[in-house]
């Protein structure tokens, strides 16, 4: 799905545009990767749905700069083993 902005116009040419995602419902998606950098910029994301997909391993890297993330559904895929340092940069993750 396309990233939506939302934007505050400060002038008629300056557009500031600030994604301020605090959810994102990636479920039933047939996601069978998540590649590096798909959560750039998504720093105050706390809730993320990837449960229902194709996944066969945990997108460590993609989700190691989501320090607010406190909520990961995992379930549903085909992960069979997690790295013990998986999610080790989540420290306000507290529902996996």
């Amino acid at each position: 799905a396309p990233i939506l902005c939302v934007c505050v116009c400060v002038c008629v040419c300056v557009c500031v545009c600030s994604l301020i995602f605090t959810k994102r419902r990636l479920d039933a998606n047939h996601i069978t990767s998540v590649p590096e950098g798909s959560f750039e910029g998504l720093t105050q994301l706390r809730h993320l749905w990837l449960d229902d997909n194709s996944l066969t391993e945990v997108p460590v890297h993609p989700l190691s700069n989501l320090p607010t993330l406190q909520a990961l559904t995992l379930a549903l895929n085909k992960i069979s083993s997690i790295p013990d340092f998986a999610f080790t940069n989540l420290s306000s993750l507290v529902v996996l």
